[in-house]
This record gives C-alpha cells, sequence and structure tokens, in this order.
C-alpha cells in the first residue's frame, strides 16, 4: 500500500491536508482568547482530511488489484518486482509470493531478454511506452502476445516502472482464423462450377468469379465498380431490367430467368438465385448464383414445337365418306373421300372398291360386302391412290337395305399421317422418357390419393425401391417424420391450386437412410379438380451433409483448445487444429499434413497406438488413453486422447479424429 501511495502522489499529486491555522500562524496568534475552539476545529479537520486520504487510498488501491489487465511495478534497471496486481497473477499464473522481489529476467517472464532490453531503451529514448505488442512468457511456459503500456515513476529515490499488458492472443488467434475462413471462401467462389457476381447496394459489381467471366467473356478487372444498368444486359432490356433489379435487392430471395447477351453478342438464357446478404442488421451486399438454362430451353422449345405440330395434324385430319352399292361401285361420296384417294369427285363416282383396295381380291370384297350387316365392322387396310402411292385406313362399315337395295356405308379415316405421327410420337416420347429416366433429378407424379402414377429412373436409384414396390406405396409412406406434416400441408395448398414455389422435403429409402430433397411441384388440374400432381426435385443430401459437417468441424478446429489431429486409416495427418501446431511448435500446416500421427507419439508409447486403432474399428471410439506427445524439439505433453471414426454420408468409416486435452502438470 505504501507503494500505491508513492505511485498516487507521483501520478496525481496528492498533499496532505493542513488545518487552515497552520497555514497562516498568524491567524491562532490573533484568536488565541478562542484556543479551545481553535483545537476542536483542527481536530475536527485533521479526521476530515484522514478519512479523505483513507478514502482516495481504498480507491487507487481497488483501482489497481481490480483491473483485469496485469499491472506491475518494477525496478526501471534490473526489473525487479516491486508490486503486482491480480490481473497479473490470473494472466501469468505466477504468484505474489513467487513474484514480489524477483526480476522478470529470473520468472522468465520475457520470451527473450533481446525483446526487454528494447522496451527499456525505448522507455529511456521516448519516455514512456505505449502499446507495444510484445511475448511474454506464462508459469506454464506457454507464450502469449500482450499490448504492452509503461511509465516510469519514482519509488524512494529509486527509478521505477509501472507497467501494463493486456493479453491479446486470443484475438490475434481469432483474425487469423477469421483470415483463413475468408480464403477458404474466397477459394470457394473461384473454383465454383456456376457463375457467381456478387453485387454492392448501390448496385456495383463487387466481384465476379472465373466461371461468369467464361460464360460472359467479361472479366472482373474490367467491370469491378461498374453499376447498372450492366454490359451484358441486352440494349434494349436495359431499360426495364434496372427498376426490377432495384426492386430485386430491396425484396429479398429471389429466382428468376433472365437473357444476357456475352461479350460477343450471343444471346444467353440465364436462371438467376439471388441472395441478400446482411451483417448485424445492415444489407451488404447482393449474392447471384446464375444457372445457364440455353439449352436447356432448347429442348423445351423443341418438345413443346413437336407437341403442337401433332396437335394441329389431329386438328386438320379429315374422314372420307363412302357408300357403296351391293355390286362393289361408288354410290356416292363426299370431298374428303376423294383426297384420301386424290380423284376428284367425278372419277370417284366411277370406282369400285378393287379400283384402290389392292389388299384383297375382288372376290374377297365381293364376299365382305355381302356379310356385312347392320352391326357393321371395324378394320384397317391399305389403299392405292391414283398415283399409285399407299395410303393406310382405318374403315368403320355397316349395311342396310335402302330402296330395295343393299348399301354399305364406310367411314374412311387415312391413317397414314397418324400412323407415321404415332411412330414419331413414340420416338419422341422414347426420348423423353430417356431424358427423364437420365436426369440427376428425381421426378415423380401423384395422384390426389397419394398413391404414384409415375417417377423416373433417378428417382428409383436414390430410393432403391422396384417398381412392385413402387405400386403398393403411398407419397406418405416415404416421407420423412419430421417433413411429414408440412408436406402434407403443401399437398392441401397445392389442392386448393395455391402455388407453393420451390419446396423442402425429406423421404425414407428403401434402407431406411433419410434423402433431403429441394426442387418444385405444380398439378394437372380438369374441371377445377386435381388430377395429379408432378414434382422434380434434387438430391440435396450429401450437400447438407458436407455443410453441416464442415461447419461442425470448422467450429470445433478453430474454438477447441483441445489438440485436433484427424488421420485417414493409415494414420496419416490430414488435418490438426491451432492448438496442435502450437504444441508441435509447427509454423504451418504444411509441416504436420502428410506425416504419420505416430511421430506425434512418445516412441515408446507408439505401440498403444496401433492398439487402439483396432479396438477404435470395432467399437467406433475410445475414450481418455493417457499419451506423452511431442514436439518436434523434444518437448514433452502428457494429454488423455479420446480417438473416434469420421464417416461420410452414407455412414461408412472415412478416417479417425483424435481429441487430446493436456493433463495438468503435477
Amino acid at each position: 500500500m505504501k507503494n500505491l501511495l508513492k505511485i498516487r502522489d507521483k501520478i496525481i499529486g496528492t498533499k496532505k491536508a493542513r488545518p487552515a491555522h497552520m497555514e497562516n500562524p498568524d491567524n491562532s496568534i490573533n484568536n488565541r482568547g478562542n484556543l479551545e475552539e481553535t483545537r476542536e476545529m483542527y481536530t475536527t479537520r485533521r479526521r476530515q482530511a484522514e478519512a479523505a486520504l483513507k478514502e482516495s487510498e481504498e480507491k487507487l488501491a481497488k483501482a489497481f488489484l481490480c483491473c483485469p489487465d496485469s499491472i506491475a511495478i518494477t525496478t526501471l534497471k534490473e526489473g525487479r518486482f516491486i508490486e503486482i496486481n491480480d490481473g497479473y497473477t490470473r494472466i501469468t499464473g505466477h504468484t505474489r509470493e513467487e513474484t514480489i522481489g524477483h526480476t522478470a529476467i529470473e520468472l522468465g517472464s520475457w520470451e527473450s531478454a533481446e525483446e526487454r532490453q528494447r522496451i527499456v531503451k525505448m522507455m529511456k529514448e521516448k519516455g514512456r511506452v505505449n502499446n507495444e505488442e510484445v511475448h511474454l512468457r506464462m508459469k506454464t511456459g506457454e507464450i502469449i502476445v500482450a499490448l504492452f503500456s509503461a511509465d516510469p515513476i519514482e519509488i524512494d529515490g529509486k527509478p521505477c516502472m509501472v507497467s501494463i499488458a493486456r493479453n491479446i492472443t486470443e484475438t490475434k488467434r481469432a483474425l487469423e482464423i477469421s483470415r483463413e475462413s475468408e480464403e477458404f471462401s474466397t477459394s470457394l467462389l473461384e473454383n465454383a462450377p456456376y457463375p457467381i457476381t456478387v453485387i454492392n447496394p448501390d448496385t456495383s459489381i463487387k466481384y465476379v468469379n472465373p466461371a461468369f467471366e467464361k460464360l460472359t467473356g467479361f472479366h472482373l478487372a474490367e467491370i469491378v465498380g461498374t453499376k447498372a444498368p450492366f454490359p451484358w444486359w441486352p440494349e434494349d432490356r436495359k431499360a426495364e431490367r434496372l427498376p426490377g433489379l432495384k426492386d430485386f435487392m430491396e425484396g429479398g430471395n429471389k429466382i428468376a430467368q433472365q437473357t444476357i447477351q456475352n461479350k460477343n453478342g450471343e444471346l444467353l438464357r440465364i436462371e438467376i438465385n439471388m441472395v441478400r446478404i446482411m451483417h448485424n442488421g445492415e444489407f451488404k451486399y447482393y449474392l447471384a448464383h446464375w444457372n445457364d438454362i440455353t439449352e436447356r430451353e432448347k429442348v423445351q422449345e423443341i418438345v413443346a414445337n413437336e407437341a403442337t405440330w401433332r396437335r394441329i395434324m389431329i386438328e386438320q385430319s379429315r374422314d372420307g365418306i363412302v357408300i357403296l352399292d351391293q355390286n362393289g361401285k361408288v354410290y356416292e361420296a363426299n370431298r374428303q373421300f376423294g383426297e384420301i384417294l386424290g380423284y376428284s369427285s367425278e372419277e370417284v363416282l366411277q370406282l369400285h372398291v378393287w379400283d384402290w383396295d389392292d389388299q384383297h381380291t375382288q372376290e374377297q370384297i365381293e364376299e365382305m360386302i355381302h356379310s356385312v350387316d347392320e352391326d357393321g365392322d371395324h378394320f384397317e387396310t391399305g389403299w392405292k391412290r391414283k398415283d399409285g402411292t399407299n395410303v393406310d385406313v382405318e374403315i368403320s362399315t355397316n349395311g342396310t337395305m335402302v330402296g330395295g337395295q343393299k348399301l354399305v356405308f364406310c367411314v374412311c379415316r387415312d391413317t397414314t399421317e397418324r400412323k407415321r405421327a404415332g411412330e414419331a410420337l413414340k420416338e419422341a416420347e422414347n426420348k423423353y422418357r430417356d431424358l427423364l429416366d437420365n436426369t440427376n433429378e428425381l421426378i415423380q407424379s401423384v395422384t390426389p390419393d397419394g398413391h404414384f402414377r409415375y417417377v423416373n429412373h433417378g428417382w428409383k436409384q436414390a430410393l432403391g425401391y422396384s417398381d412392385e414396390e413402387i405400386a403398393d406405396l403411398s407419397i406418405y409412406d416415404i416421407v420423412h417424420p419430421d417433413y411429414l406434416e408440412n408436406y402434407m400441408t403443401i399437398f392441401r395448398k397445392i389442392k386448393c391450386g395455391e402455388d407453393v414455389g420451390q419446396i423442402n422435403t425429406a423421404f425414407i429409402s428403401k434402407n431406411g437412410s433419410k434423402v433431403v430433397v429441394e426442387g418444385n411441384m405444380n398439378c394437372k388440374c380438369l374441371d377445377g379438380e386435381l388430377v395429379y400432381t408432378r414434382s422434380i426435385l434434387r438430391d440435396i443430401t450429401e450437400n447438407k451433409y458436407l455443410e453441416d459437417q464442415m461447419f461442425r468441424l470448422s467450429s470445433a478446429l478453430s474454438m477447441s483448445t483441445d489438440y485436433i489431429v484427424i488421420t485417414d486409416f493409415d494414420a496419416n495427418i490430414i488435418d490438426v487444429n491451432q492448438k496442435t501446431l502450437e504444441m508441435y511448435g509447427a509454423d504451418s500446416k504444411d509441416e504436420l499434413l502428410g506425416r504419420h500421427f505416430l511421430e506425434l507419439i512418445s516412441p515408446e508409447q507408439r505401440g498403444m497406438v496401433n492398439d487402439d486403432v483396432t479396438k477404435v474399428m470395432e467399437k467406433g471410439y475410445l475414450e481418455c488413453r493417457e499419451y506423452t506427445m511431442i514436439s518436434k524439439q523434444g518437448q514433452q505433453h502428457p494429454v488423455q486422447i479420446s480417438t473416434s471414426l469420421v464417416r461420410d454420408a452414407d455412414g461408412n468409416p472415412m478416417g479417425m479424429v483424435r481429441v487430446g486435452r493436456e493433463l495438468s502438470n503435477p
């Protein structure tokens, strides 16, 4: 406390309070008649001054002792400790008894003597030290990074130094982790197979990745900072695009399809998934993920055109009507019949059936006419047209008596084009089915009662059900219980004609695994009634699993104060955390990646590691085995290591993770 008072007097210049009559002796002489009153006043003031002094001392002591930073008073020449606070003992691990009277050199408080000399020199040259980054050694031997400040004081005539050190080790580590995370994110963007753009709130370009440059021909260096309208917007659409972009940026996440123009002037169709990136509630930038759908839309257009052509062909078809007498001669015919055969209406009236039917003999035709009655007949045959070409027809016949003679009524439909169209349609359907069956997406069509009317090959492959099993399944049998209520809600909305947009759900595969999917669902309605639903879904199980695993692993590696080592089954090191690097004395992960885990274990214990690997493979984990880990300088670190398997999304073992907790020194 005595030292603290000297510091206080040095810094704030506190003076002892003196009675008023001592400041001016004449007052005492002139008031001898009131001696008793003067004495009483002196006593009161002295007590007040002593109380104020005591309160000042207590405040100073509390401020000194309670400061969370390390505060120490040392001699300037030797660095011998005169006084320390609780922050010093908590940060360094040295007790008051171990510290007072000793020097920083004796305690090994500085990482190097040169660093202390640098601080002393700075003190002498500048008169003080302010927020210098230094490296201090704790009692455990751990080196921390601290911000060091010091001011000179004089105690009992000796030059001393009062210093404050703030531990910024974790802050430095956090900054390094943040830098590594930023580098990792940048690597993902740079290597993403799909185009990505990052747009600032003022619509200026912040970033585009190489995939964007490849698709559009515009490079980051030439467009960074460019504001909308962007150079890839077609000239005739720039006026309408700018308000739309601002609406998107203000309205949140969006998915849209647009036409863009690459640097060579070629028009492309893209689907854009736009996401607002927020930080602390503030809109920072817009992230847009592009998907080139040019070829997909071309295929869709071709399919649509083929469907239109088939529809028009059917709508414009004509039935030919002909009436035959009992001798097989044309009694009457309409224009369409003549067009089928290529004859004029006058020419048709001179014909017999065997003039165009080359599939049967005249005798067979006469027998057919004779046998046909009111019940009629329906068959297909082939005809020869006037120009010698053949035509396929579908014929419905009825025989009846009119005016005492038998007439045969025939409705003839030219099926030549229909057959050709049917073959073309079958080929197109086969192509379309092949396209559906070979896509990676899961495509399904479900009836209102939940049964499947169609699933593609991708769906069967992802979920593992056979055609026989699918026939007995309901959609509600395979929706994962965690998603069932939400899926039923979506299905009800679909039945009511609502647009549900993109959906996220999960199915249960035949082997019981969870398959997470996302995509779109819509419906086919007839007269206001639901006929079936159609869904195109994408399996995102692996992505979601990897995202979760990467998040957990990244968090564990970055935040853990334990030693963490990830290896393959041959014990080759795949990854380590910062704590392990510090223990080993490595400057970077490159020193350890690819090396054998046994190199970190004391030689006499390496046989134990091999035994433990066998146990982990049997049980999946092994807890709290004591080992001694060694640094590259040979320093030993007693630890407790727990080992467990690392598994992939299918639950298959893919490596091991070892977590070591340092044991307290005896």
